[in-house]
């Protein structure tokens, strides 16, 4: 049996990525930076403790965090728990979201980080790499957090 040619799977990932961009549609994600707080001056370096603890502004952990939204071209399922099936148009926000994405948001993406989805609360369980030869999609999949 014969093997894919570096051609051939070249052209299955980009035919991958044109499918995302003409089937997917725009998505937001929050890109969470954590920063020295600028109100207390962060940690001491000497000995890894916050310099103040009672910082009114970072409560006391040292760091700022900030978000900015980014957004993304992405190919977003829904389903059941347990269930294979996805829809790929519409809303069914009874369990859970699979995201498929182009190899160059991968970094944006983190196991356990929480994200919104159609105004959807999910975390973020597993994130796996596909493609033929070379990685032409990432898939992110994703869980809807309890009491939503």
């Amino acid at each position: 049996m014969q093997g894919l040619s570096p051609e051939d799977a070249a052209q299955i990932s980009r035919d991958t990525r044109n499918v995302i961009r003409s089937l997917g549609r725009p998505i937001m994600v929050q890109l969470s930076a954590k920063t020295a707080c600028p109100t207390c001056g962060g940690v001491d370096q000497t000995t890894g403790f916050p310099k103040n603890p009672l910082c009114p502004s970072c409560g006391g952990t040292g760091f700022k965090e900030s978000e900015t939204p980014v957004q993304i071209q992405a190919v977003v399922s829904w389903g059941k728990t347990n269930d294979l099936q996805y829809t790929q148009a519409g809303r069914l926000d009874v369990g859970n979201c699979r995201i498929e994405v182009e190899p160059m948001w991968r970094s944006y993406f983190e196991e356990g980080m929480e994200l919104v989805v159609d105004g959807v609360r999910v975390n973020v369980v597993n994130i796996v790499a596909s493609g033929f030869g070379t990685i032409s999609r990432i898939i992110v999949e994703c869980e809807k957090i309890a009491g939503q």
